[in-house]
């Protein structure tokens, strides 16, 4: 399973470095990789975390943003939540 959650993470975290980046139109900001290195030690902290403690909840949230059995109202939220975070890190950029 940890291999499985970096080959989930990394990408994530990639993407969301390319989005963040990317708006903003250079590497040379500070706070873009101070955000995303905080983001990024979060992000593995609380996996690995929940890796040790509660494997199955770990596998759980790593099924992905809209899963079979949500229920659609669950699922256009999440949707919504991504939009809007992938909006923030452009308009932030």
């Amino acid at each position: 399973m940890l291999l499985k959650l970096l080959a989930q993470l990394v990408p994530f975290l990639l993407f969301q470095g390319a989005v963040l980046f990317g708006a903003a139109g250079t590497l040379d900001w500070p706070q873009g990789w101070a955000l995303m290195i905080e983001f990024s030690a979060l992000c593995l902290a609380i996996s690995l975390w929940l890796w040790r403690t509660d494997p199955g909840l770990l596998a759980e949230r790593m099924g992905g943003i809209a899963q079979e059995k949500q229920p659609t109202s669950d699922r256009l939220l999440m949707i919504g939540i991504m939009v809007g975070w992938i909006g923030w890190c452009v308009a932030m950029g």
